[in-house]
């Protein structure tokens, strides 16, 4: 049977799963200040996050991109 909230679960999960790997509810959950159980029904879709966590989750997002985008320019002032 289809959770009511699987498409909200799918992104949660791949939002969880790009910034910290496999093993990314503890990570997750401690970083947009929910618990873990919180999480995990998210990623179930028994639950759907709201607005406010959705925004937490969007800042996560930011957050992780820029650090990328600075790990980027420094890899490429590296090669010859």
């Amino acid at each position: 049977m289809r959770q009511p909230h699987e498409a909200s679960g799918a992104l949660v999960t791949a939002a969880g799963t790009a910034m910290f790997g496999e093993r990314w509810k503890d990570a997750f959950a401690q970083a947009i200040g929910v618990a873990r159980m919180t999480v995990h029904r998210w990623a179930t879709g028994e639950r759907s996050p709201g607005p406010e966590h959705w925004e937490a989750i969007g800042r996560l997002l930011d957050a992780h991109r820029d650090r990328i985008k600075d790990v980027r320019r420094h890899v490429s002032s590296r090669r010859p």
